[in-house]
Formats: structure tokens, C-alpha cells, sequence
């Protein structure tokens, strides 16, 4: 049996403040907006520490406040269970803290998959950045490419050129595609 007995407030105003068991099954928790539903069950996987409480998974702690014990639930999860579990979310947070392996799926083909961290970090194609929410993305081409010096340049269209940071190259230089971040006063039309 489950025990869950916690207190949490939020920047929000919500106040959080619930005790309860959850027995073997299927337990539905149902309220409207705001009411904390998401707070409670984020709280109780390990996203979201309680500001006091105690949560007992069987005999086991995963958190209690005074005893100062956090051991998140996806972690235990991830420890014990052997059998393939496959989560459906639109929330990276929650893939990126629960998944060994992350898999982008756009019209029904796999546009990449690999560890949360790699994919997230390092995303293989414009599709798969924009599925993770990375919306302005430019195609270039390298213009002057100077390792010894550690300095190149990209060319966008329309004659826009960006210099690239240094270190890029030694970076990236394996690489198929360069992904590179500018800082915004970087960019300018020459």
C-alpha cells in the first residue's frame, strides 16, 4: 500500500495538503483546474519536492521531510521494474526525467530517437528540433573555415553572415550538420 500524506505551497497561492492511501488498483483523482492535480502527482514521482510529509511506497520511504529521505518514485521505477514500459507524454520534462530512451514520432515514422539527454542536446534534423520546440532554426552554409585560428563564418539567404564562436569548430568538426547558437548582437547583415 501506498501512503501518501504531504504539504506543498506553490508561488501561485495553491496550497497543497492531502493525506491518503492509495491502494492496489486503479485510483482517479478528479478536480478542476488549479485544484493541484498535476502538483500532487508531480510530487509524488519525485518532480516536485513537498515542503513537509511523508510518501511510503510498501515498506519503503520515498520521501519524508523530517527524516530529510528523497528518493524519487521514476527512479525506483526505473530500478526495479525489468519489463518494457513505453510512456506517452507531450511533456519533454517528464522524458527527459523518467526515459532511458527518448523517441521523436511525426506522421506515423520515427524522426529520431536515442537517450533524452542526446536528443534533446542534439537534435538530427530541423524536423526533430521543431518537435522539441526549437522553432527558429536557419540553414547556412560555412563560408571561411579557419581552425588555427579558431575562427569561421556561416552564410544564411539572403547574405546574412554570422561569425562562429570559438571553439565551434574543434566542437562540431566530426559532425554531419552543425548545430551553433548565436547570441543575438552576433548577428548582423553585412
Amino acid at each position: 500500500m501506498t501512503r501518501v500524506h504531504i504539504a506543498r505551497k506553490t508561488p501561485a497561492g495553491l496550497s497543497l495538503d492531502v493525506d491518503f492511501p492509495i491502494a492496489p488498483g486503479v485510483t482517479a483523482l478528479h478536480g478542476p483546474s488549479g485544484a493541484g492535480k498535476s502538483l500532487l502527482l508531480g510530487t509524488i514521482a519525485g518532480f516536485v519536492t513537498p515542503d513537509s510529509g511523508r510518501i511510503l511506497l510498501d515498506d519503503a520511504i520515498l520521501f519524508d521531510a523530517a527524516a530529510r529521505v528523497d528518493e524519487p518514485l521514476l527512479a525506483r521505477i526505473r530500478g526495479e521494474f525489468k519489463n518494457p514500459i513505453l510512456l506517452v507524454t507531450r511533456d519533454l520534462d517528464l522524458c527527459a526525467a523518467a526515459a532511458g530512451e527518448l523517441i521523436l514520432l511525426e506522421a506515423g515514422r520515427i524522426v529520431q530517437r536515442g537517450s533524452p539527454r542526446a536528443v534533446l542536446d542534439v537534435p538530427e534534423s530541423i524536423e526533430a528540433a521543431r518537435l522539441l520546440g526549437i522553432p527558429n532554426l536557419f540553414q547556412a552554409a560555412i563560408t571561411a573555415l579557419d581552425p588555427g585560428r579558431n575562427s569561421s563564418r556561416l552564410e544564411f539567404a539572403g547574405g546574412i553572415f554570422a561569425d562562429i564562436q570559438p571553439g565551434e569548430y574543434a566542437r562540431q568538426k566530426d559532425n554531419r550538420d552543425w548545430q551553433v547558437e548565436f547570441p543575438v548582437e552576433s548577428l548582423r547583415v553585412l
